[in-house]
């Protein structure tokens, strides 16, 4: 569900087209693109569970367990008694105060591990064996602490998804370049590669969609919106995105999925190249007519 999964689908419009036609001819692409939108603006479906706290608490049980079977060289020792000395180096500077804790544990038997009390063992061959094991056991889970990957949370991937919705900044820029690009069309694909923009953010190719010069174009929405569609500067261009929004076809979407990202993703590629007009042959187009430049409003309906 990253931004970047997201982004890359909307890149592959490298030779984006504004095309306009009739009324509802680039209805099917502007709707799937708010089908991307709702999805993209759904509450993310995020396992925000704690896995280095869980961790941490049975790494804390282990702890205990390798105390209670420690030697008795060791577990006699007094952790609570300070010593300027010893409690400055390590293991002691990091370690005294859980050292302190697991042996107050033990010497109550109280503490259940799994079901089972943690005691103090008396010496044997087998306590030497299980404090081997404890030991180990203790520094491989601390190792693979390590290497855990943060936890994302709700925000997280929620502030990715508004990256691909509104651009890099992750909010409508209405002045900037972070949004919508209106010099010489590139934001539209331009007249070719090398110049363009488009995919910057979902927004920015819905307005090359469905606007034109006098803002009224009707491809996407059927019936013009006022003269609100216009791609000539950034704050004209975020008005359209707005006004477009406002007509998506909305989905019930209670969280945003992986699956359901993909699924929109599928559908966006499906509409490239949609009208199988003879421009669309050798460019990579979204939406009806046959034209292979776009600067944002030439092309009128």
């Amino acid at each position: 569900m990253r931004q970047a999964i997201l982004v890359s689908a909307l890149a592959t419009l490298y030779l984006s087209k504004q095309v306009k036609g009739a009324a509802n001819d680039n209805a099917r692409p502007y709707n799937v693109l708010c089908a991307i939108l709702n999805v993209a603006t759904a509450t993310p479906d995020v396992d925000t569970t704690d896995y280095s706290a869980k961790i941490s608490e049975e790494l804390e049980m282990v702890r205990h367990l390798n105390m209670s079977v420690s030697d008795d060289g060791f577990f006699n020792q007094d952790f609570k008694t300070p010593n300027t000395d010893r409690d400055a180096k390590e293991p002691w500077k990091s370690n005294k105060a859980a050292w302190e804790k697991s042996k107050n544990l033990v010497e109550a038997g109280e503490t259940k591990f799994h079901g089972i009390k943690i005691t103090r063992k008396l010496a044997s061959h087998e306590r030497a064996v299980a404090a081997a094991i404890a030991d180990e056991t203790a520094s491989t889970i601390q190792q693979l602490q390590k290497t855990l990957k943060s936890t994302k949370t709700t925000a997280d991937v929620t502030a990715e998804l508004n990256k691909a919705i509104y651009g890099a900044n992750g909010a409508l820029d209405k002045s900037g370049d972070t949004t919508f690009v209106t010099q010489s069309g590139a934001g539209c694909g331009g007249g070719g590669q090398g110049a363009s923009k488009a995919g910057i953010s979902l927004a920015n190719d819905m307005v090359c969609l469905c606007s034109n010069t006098n803002g009224q174009n009707t491809a996407c929405t059927g019936a013009a919106i006022n003269s609100d569609l216009k791609y000539d500067t950034s704050a004209n261009a975020a008005t359209a995105f707005t006004k477009l929004r406002e007509k998506c076809p909305m989905h019930i979407n209670l969280k945003a999925t992986a699956a359901g990202l993909r699924n929109a993703i599928t559908s966006f590629i499906g509409t490239l190249k949609g009208s199988a007009k003879a421009t669309q042959a050798g460019n990579t187009i979204l939406g009806y007519a046959d034209a292979d430049t776009c600067n944002g409003g030439a092309n009128a309906d």
